[in-house]
């Protein structure tokens, strides 16, 4: 059995590799592309939810008080 610092620095070198193979193979624009459309599509789905939680909001007050 190995000792533990052998294996968490098997485990970090493993890590780094897969991270500058990812690097590598992605560019960083790819990044910031798909970081940009995930927060469009979550400021999308907020504007159309937001009636609806508003609603619902509402709703559990009503009970709350009734």
């Amino acid at each position: 059995m190995r000792n533990h610092t052998e294996v968490v620095k098997q485990k970090y070198m493993s890590y780094q590799q897969t991270h500058e193979q990812v690097k590598n193979h992605y560019p960083a624009s790819t990044y910031v592309g798909s970081v940009e459309a995930v927060l469009q599509t979550t400021a999308k789905k907020r504007q159309l939810y937001a009636p609806l939680k508003r609603a619902f909001d509402l709703t559990i007050c009503k009970i709350g008080r009734a």
